[in-house]
C-alpha cells in the first residue's frame, strides 16, 4: 500500500485528498510523551474498536468524508505529536505536526477522487 493521501489543493473544503476506494493507514506518534488515537470516525464508522491505538485503517469513500479523531496523551495538556500516513513499506508522511494534549478532538476532511 503506497501514501495516498495528498494536501487538498485548490478545493477549500478538502484538507486532504486521495482516490476513492484506496486503503489509508493512519500512524500518530508523539515529540513530547505518547499519543495514541483515543478514538477515531471516519464518515460515522468507528475506526478504534477498543484500548486507544497507533494506527488506524480505513477506505477512501468517494467525496468530502470527515474523519474525526480524539487522541490521548500521556503527558495529558503537555503533549505534542504528529499525524502520519503509514505506507506498505514502512514509510511515514507526517500530514499534521502539531496534534497538540491542549486540543485533543481533531476534525479532518477527506476527499475521495
Amino acid at each position: 500500500m503506497a501514501l495516498v493521501l495528498q494536501g487538498g489543493g485548490s478545493d477549500p473544503q478538502c484538507h486532504f485528498c486521495a482516490p476513492a476506494g484506496a486503503q489509508v493507514t493512519l500512524r500518530v506518534q508523539g515529540t513530547a510523551g505518547v499519543v495514541r488515537f483515543a478514538s477515531a470516525r471516519y464518515d460515522g464508522q468507528e475506526l478504534v474498536p477498543g484500548a486507544p491505538v497507533e494506527e488506524i485503517r480505513f477506505v477512501v469513500k468517494p467525496g468530502p468524508k470527515v474523519l474525526t479523531a480524539v487522541y490521548a496523551f500521556s503527558l495529558g495538556a503537555r503533549g505534542r505529536g504528529q499525524l502520519c500516513e503509514r505506507g506498505s513499506e514502512g514509510e511515514l508522511q507526517v500530514l499534521e505536526d502539531d496534534l497538540r494534549g491542549d486540543n485533543e478532538v481533531r476534525g479532518h476532511r477527506i476527499c475521495g477522487v
